[in-house]
C-alpha cells in the first residue's frame, strides 16, 4: 500500500519542512518536493541535513502514486546510521488507508520495510528499543476500522519480524490523541512506557512483563 525508495532531488526542490529530529548535528526531517511537471509539494520526500548539505535518502509513493501519501520520521539509531520512519497513506479510499515502518540508512543508500499489515493498520508511534540502542523496534498499531480505537503494542527486529506482541488499550472517549508521545523507551531501551486510559503501563522488553 506504501513504499519508501531511495531517491534524489535537488535540494532547490525542496520546500516545507516537517518537525526535524536531530542527532549529532544532523536533522532528518520529510519535506513537500515538486514533482517534474507536477504541482509544489506533489511528492513526500525524506531529508537528512547538517550545516553545509541536504541530502534525500528516500521517497514516498502510493498504490495510486502520491495522492495522499504522508510521512513521518520516528527517530535515530543511537550510531546514527538508521533512521525510523513511518509512512503510509492518509486519505481515501478506505481500503488504501494504511501506514507502515521503514528503516532508513541516514545516507541514503537503503531503505528496509519492517511492517507490512495491511489495510486499515496504522502505525501511531514507535522507537528504537535494546540495550544497543537499536536492537529492535517498539511501535503501537491501531486499526483504522476500529471505533473503539484500539492500539496494540508489537516489537520487530531489525529484519522485519514480529518477534512479540503485547498489550493492547481502547483510547475510544478517553481523549488521548494518538502521537508518538503514546510510547516512549527508556533511556536504556530495556522498557518502554505506553499511555492507556486506566495509566501508563510499562513493559520490560527482556521479561514481556507489564511490570507496573
Amino acid at each position: 500500500l506504501v513504499d519508501l525508495v531511495t531517491d534524489r532531488e535537488p535540494a532547490s526542490s525542496i520546500a516545507l519542512p516537517d518537525i526535524p529530529i536531530a542527532r549529532a548535528g544532523r536533522a532528518a526531517y520529510v519535506a513537500n518536493v515538486s514533482s517534474p511537471g507536477g504541482q509544489p509539494g506533489s511528492r513526500k520526500i525524506v531529508v537528512v541535513a547538517d550545516a553545509s548539505t541536504v541530502q534525500t535518502v528516500a521517497a514516498v509513493s502510493t498504490l495510486s502514486g502520491t495522492a495522499g501519501a504522508w510521512a513521518q520520521v520516528r527517530g535515530w539509531s543511537r550510531d546514527g546510521s538508521q533512521l525510523l520512519v513511518a509512512a503510509g497513506r492518509s486519505t481515501p479510499p478506505a481500503d488504501e488507508i494504511c501506514s507502515n515502518l521503514f528503516l532508513v540508512a541516514s545516507d541514503g543508500t537503503q531503505v528496509l520495510e519492517l511492517t507490512d499489515d495491511g489495510p486499515g493498520q496504522v502505525v501511531v508511534a514507535a522507537t528504537f528499543v535494546g540495550v544497543a540502542g537499536a536492537g529492535d523496534i517498539a511501535y503501537l498499531q491501531s486499526d483504522y476500522f476500529d471505533p473503539h480505537y484500539g492500539v496494540t503494542l508489537k516489537i520487530v527486529n531489525l529484519a522485519g519480524d514480529l518477534i512479540w506482541q503485547g498489550p493492547s488499550c481502547e483510547l475510544d472517549g478517553a481523549g488521548i490523541l494518538l502521537t508518538d508521545s503514546l510510547l516512549v523507551a527508556s533511556p536504556d531501551g530495556s522498557q518502554v512506557a505506553m499511555l492507556c486510559p486506566d495509566g501508563v503501563q510499562v513493559v520490560d522488553l527482556q521479561s514481556r512483563n507489564v511490570v507496573s
